[in-house]
């Protein structure tokens, strides 16, 4: 029986903490017996913990404080600890094999050679000086490098490495949600007075990346149409987000609901399976929202949709300004205006535009 590790050492990031969850389907598929781990940071267990495809999840404590605004020298220390621990706790695991996703750190080698895996497949990147220690090392496409390469397929890579066979109709981003944490989530709504007309659709109108802003007024004005038409409407976010959410809210006279920071994230993962789409820039929760089957629409600047769409089982849809559909730009820096501008170019009209040719509601 192999015994197979994917080491993910994203530190509280959603949305590639999401990407890596094909991986699962796929190795199981490709070893239908097969003993398979994954490594996680505390607060995003949650993700994984209802995976049909997994046999362990592997808590890694400190992970969390990486994202944290630290000294590198503090940083580094977090990571030689973590080392340390991990080793002890794979090391009495027996992998054969590891699998390395995120994120490019040169350390992480260290993790599974000292663990006594066998087979040791990671990234060659700029700056990994300890690949020596991997036993197959595999170039990491940067997303400049091909504007039209779905990141997942960097992680596929990896898996195809191994000589894995990789089909298309797996290739599926899956968060599943617990039919209690479901019935949990339906009493705390309705008590709201939410879910009981034509539906409910949520929004992340705020980005940890200011940039990639939609103008909230827009958001509100949106908000406003779907909820004459019936619909409850739901904002999300971190609780850094809520006020930015408060400001929605009072374009809608109310009507909108604030819920930043108020759920953990599997309760959100029930709330947005219960939805009828999710809207919002390129984003963790707009790759939850498609992980559980809800329907997303993405409004997008100057970025790829190629490069990173959320790929679960309904269908993902982009928005961009019109002169970039054909031809986007990504490899602005985050300091350019012309993201504020490419942003703000698209107008409440054309989203609406764009739901009703999909026919998202």
């Amino acid at each position: 029986m192999h015994r197979i590790l994917l080491m993910n050492m994203m530190p509280n990031t959603v949305g590639d903490s999401i990407l890596i969850t094909p991986l699962f389907r796929i190795i199981k598929k490709n070893y239908p017996r097969s003993f398979l781990a994954v490594t996680v940071s505390p607060k995003l267990a949650e993700l994984y913990k209802n995976n049909k495809y997994l046999d362990k999840i592997i808590i890694v404590e400190g992970l969390d404080k990486i994202s944290e605004p630290l000294s590198k020298l503090k940083k580094l220390a977090i990571y030689l600890k973590i080392i340390l621990d991990l080793t002890k706790k794979i090391k009495k695991l027996n992998f054969d094999v590891c699998f390395t996703v995120h994120p490019l750190f040169f350390l992480l080698p260290v993790i599974p050679f000292l663990g006594g895996i066998k087979n040791r497949i990671g990234f060659k990147f700029k700056g990994s000086n300890l690949n020596f220690l991997l036993t197959k090392e595999i170039k990491f496409t940067y997303w400049y490098e091909d504007l039209n390469r779905h990141f997942i397929e960097s992680y596929l890579d990896l898996l195809r490495a191994y000589d894995m066979q990789v089909k298309r109709e797996d290739i599926i981003e899956e968060v599943f949600v617990r039919k209690e944490t479901t019935n949990k989530i339906k009493k705390i709504l309705h008590k709201k007075g939410i879910g009981l007309k034509k539906g409910i659709i949520c929004f992340e109108a705020v980005s940890k990346f200011e940039q990639k802003n939609w103008d909230y007024r827009r958001y509100g004005e949106l908000a406003n149409y779907l909820i004459e038409r019936g619909y409850d409407v739901l904002l999300f976010g971190s609780p850094a987000q809520k006020d930015a959410n408060e400001r929605i809210r009072k374009i809608t006279n109310s009507r909108a609901f604030n819920f930043a920071g108020e759920f953990k994230f599997d309760e959100i993962a029930a709330i947005f399976k219960m939805s009828k789409l999710f809207i919002s820039p390129p984003s963790g929760l707009s790759q939850l929202a498609g992980a559980v089957g809800t329907a997303v629409l993405e409004i997008h600047g100057p970025s790829n949709p190629k490069h990173n769409m959320p790929l679960g089982k309904n269908k993902s849809y982009a928005v961009m300004y019109k002169d970039l559909q054909r031809a986007p730009v990504i490899n602005l820096s985050y300091d350019s205006p012309l993201w504020k501008e490419y942003y703000n170019s698209i107008t409440v009209k054309q989203v609406i535009k764009n739901i009703k040719k999909h026919k998202l509601i």
